[in-house]
């Protein structure tokens, strides 16, 4: 038994060995130009710059095994080459299973080019194989690979001790894991989610129950405090001209009569000034009169006549305002503090907010429908 496999061994070794040049490949070719390959030179080759090798990857396979062999062609920038194309078997017995598509990589700033191939190779019968070299055409030039070799083991098989042979088993179920029930537990708890949200929604809808807020109402200050918070907020101007005084006048004289329109209950803002005056004379005195009458008419003059009054009547007129204001101020309110007040506010759903409800029921809807349909298929391929 020793001799036969030292005799196999030597015998691998030496057609590993032999020469290039004693097989050639009968079969189609491919033809590429200009494209470079990493390869070792082949001394039988006329052409130095022309490398070739074949290397397989495993040396011994057993039967029904894949071993890979690789082909790399390295050419010259511009050289025209033929790579052997292999389809079926490469030698009796050894059968070619796929042929990868070709690889090329340029090398030395493009000028070679690397080509490679590889071939998926199998066996069916144990012997030792003898791989002749692969041939590549060059014009009319013939070159050569290194030859290989590869051993087909058997799968060793003791017959003197049948009861070792056990027949097939049965299925076995696996336990389940968490991983496997993660995402069915996730979009349970998405889809219980999302039901309870539709409900709420459905209800909301369907009872259609008003709005009922509560509105905090500031109360309203009394006449002569807001006409004094206007009056404080008018500025007199720093130039004098006829659109800036006439817009003073214009806050002065409606800032009193707003207050008149309050304080005494009678529209001041659509009476002229002689008949705000004529209102008044039984409810002022002549000193009070004197002042507003002078306001109302330098207002008057400015707005109609374009009187140009200077700084020192602009602060007097405001100064007389705020004067009258105090002085004709009802006394009874003057000590008054009104708070604000709530109101309650019942407002029936609009239209608007119905559709709104109808589209989230509709999402919803969707949304559960589609999850719980995915979990049933989960749940289905889990028990299959």
């Amino acid at each position: 038994m020793q001799r036969s496999n030292l005799f196999s061994l030597l015998l691998f070794v030496s057609l590993a060995c032999l020469p290039s040049g004693i097989w050639a490949q009968n079969g189609q070719s491919q033809k590429f130009q200009g494209q470079d390959s990493l390869a070792v030179s082949n001394p039988t080759n006329d052409n130095p710059n022309i490398k070739i090798h074949a290397q397989i990857d495993s040396l011994r396979i057993l039967i029904g095994e894949q071993a890979h062999i690789t082909l790399q062609v390295s050419v010259p920038k511009g050289t025209n080459v033929i790579l052997p194309q292999i389809s079926d078997t490469i030698v009796s017995g050894i059968e070619v299973l796929d042929v990868s598509k070709l690889d090329s990589l340029w090398l030395n700033n493009k000028q070679s080019l690397t080509l490679k191939q590889v071939y998926t190779i199998t066996s069916f019968d144990s012997a030792l194989y003898y791989v002749p070299s692969f041939e590549v055409l060059q014009d009319t030039t013939v070159y050569k690979s290194n030859s290989l070799a590869l051993q087909v083991l058997s799968i060793p098989v003791d017959t003197l001790h049948k009861d070792k042979f056990f027949g097939p088993k049965d299925n076995m179920s696996l336990p389940y894991s968490w991983v496997d029930w993660n995402l069915v537990v996730y979009l349970s708890l998405a889809y219980i989610v999302i039901f309870v949200l539709f409900v709420l929604i459905y209800r909301s809808y369907r009872d259609n129950k008003p709005i009922i807020r509560m509105v905090k109402v500031e109360p309203k200050l009394p006449p002569h405090e807001q006409a004094l918070n206007d009056l404080k907020q008018i500025i007199v101007p720093e130039e004098i001209e006829t659109k800036g005084t006439k817009q003073y006048y214009t806050q002065v004289t409606d800032a009193v009569r707003i207050y008149l329109c309050d304080r005494y209950s009678f529209n001041a803002m659509e009476m002229t000034s002689s008949e705000i005056i004529e209102e008044l004379v039984s409810r002022c005195n002549k000193e009070q009169l004197d002042e507003l009458k002078d306001l109302f008419g330098m207002a008057d003059l400015v707005k109609f006549a374009k009187w140009s009054p200077d700084k020192r009547e602009l602060s007097h007129h405001l100064d007389t305002a705020r004067e009258f204001v105090d002085e004709t101020k009802d006394e009874e309110m003057k000590d008054e503090k009104p708070e604000p007040t709530e109101i309650m506010i019942t407002e029936g759903r609009s239209k608007r907010t119905t559709l709104m409800l109808i589209a989230g029921m509709a999402v919803l809807a969707i949304a559960g429908i589609s999850s719980l349909v995915y979990i049933l298929s989960l749940v289905y391929h889990l028990f299959r």
